[in-house]
């Protein structure tokens, strides 16, 4: 299957990402490692790191992939979910798997589900991890809808946690995927049509060959489809979001999420998290500016480090296909590390 997998992508993608998730990937280390010797690729890895031993770190860094951690917090009781099958714990496994990536020389970023149990604390994990593992790409993920356990999280108090990590993140020069996807617009001066690529660039592909494009919707009794619907859900085709401020920046947020939750049919979350950004970066520019005295090449400086310009790991999986934003600003503007 992996080889009929690297036929089509060589025969009808080429130059693109390909993502390993799950479940826990590496517990399929001889399919990802066939991947990773017979395609030309941009590779991304989702895994708790807990199997990355040192032959596996040697690996990834030759293949130059981009790990991308799970993890719930910055201490063993904040990651006290994720347990071994024997029952035990995985904190420690995790660290120590993290531990090997960071000696062979990958490029790794922490990927936190936020929760009501952590949301309060996003701000304090971000400086403790940085501080710990010298992370320097974070991504904050909302919880899925799922019929079994459906996860909510206070949007009020993660949007505030996230705009305080937005000035840490910029002082800092750590890249925020969430902030980071929002901000991208206005620094590029592009229209941001959909906040996922499930919305017509992603192919996911299961263990028995069958396809769909959204991890959310998996093929019913292995039949492949294409859930197309979701082009008419964009931002730019609701009614709903015609006179709002914020369409330039939204891309429409989770768009199963908005059907599932919502009589509205759009993730209300994602309406809330970013007109309260983008309120926060218009005034943050208007200062960084000096009061309304344009300066392009200063405004992207400014931001560079928030948007992934110095951090490897400043991809958003799954969210955005490639990083040729931020290769056109390496080729036309020089970046100093002031």
């Amino acid at each position: 299957m992996a080889g009929k997998v690297i036929d089509f992508y060589n025969d009808r993608i080429k130059n693109g990402v390909i993502l390993f998730t799950g479940g826990e990937p590496l517990t399929n280390w001889q399919t990802v490692e066939y991947f990773l010797d017979n395609v030309d690729a941009k590779f991304i890895i989702q895994t708790n790191g807990s199997l990355i031993n040192e032959r596996i770190a040697k690996k990834l860094k030759e293949k130059n992939v981009l790990i991308v951690l799970s993890l719930d917090g910055d201490t063993k009781s904040k990651n006290s979910m994720r347990k071994l099958l024997n029952g035990e714990e995985a904190y420690e496994a995790i660290l120590n798997g993290y531990s090997n990536a960071k000696k062979a020389g990958c490029t790794v970023g922490a990927s936190v589900v936020a929760g009501n149990y952590n949301v309060s604390n996003l701000y304090d994990m971000t400086k403790n991890l940085r501080d710990k593992l010298k992370v320097d790409s974070f991504g904050y993920n909302i919880p899925h809808f799922t019929k079994y356990n459906d996860s909510e999280v206070d949007i009020e108090k993660y949007t505030d946690e996230l705009i305080k990590i937005f000035y840490y993140a910029k002082k800092e020069k750590i890249y925020i995927d969430q902030i980071a996807r929002k901000l991208k617009p206005l620094i590029f001066e592009t229209f941001r049509i959909m906040d996922c690529t499930a919305g017509g660039e992603q192919i996911l592909i299961y263990p028995d060959g069958s396809t769909t494009n959204c991890v959310n919707y998996p093929p019913f009794n292995n039949k492949s489809y294409n859930y197309d619907r979701w082009v008419k859900r964009t931002p730019i085709h609701r009614r709903y979001c015609k006179n709002c401020e914020a369409i330039g920046i939204c891309g429409g947020g989770c768009l199963f999420d908005g059907i599932k939750r919502y009589k509205e049919g759009l993730d209300l979350r994602n309406c809330y998290f970013t007109k309260k950004v983008l309120e926060e970066f218009l005034w943050d520019m208007y200062d960084e500016l000096e009061k309304c005295e344009f300066n392009y090449e200063k405004m992207i400086k400014a931001y560079a480090g928030v948007i992934g310009y110095n951090s490897a790991a400043g991809v958003s999986a799954g969210h955005e296909t490639t990083n040729l934003s931020i290769n056109e600003l390496k080729k036309n503007i020089k970046i100093g590390s002031e």
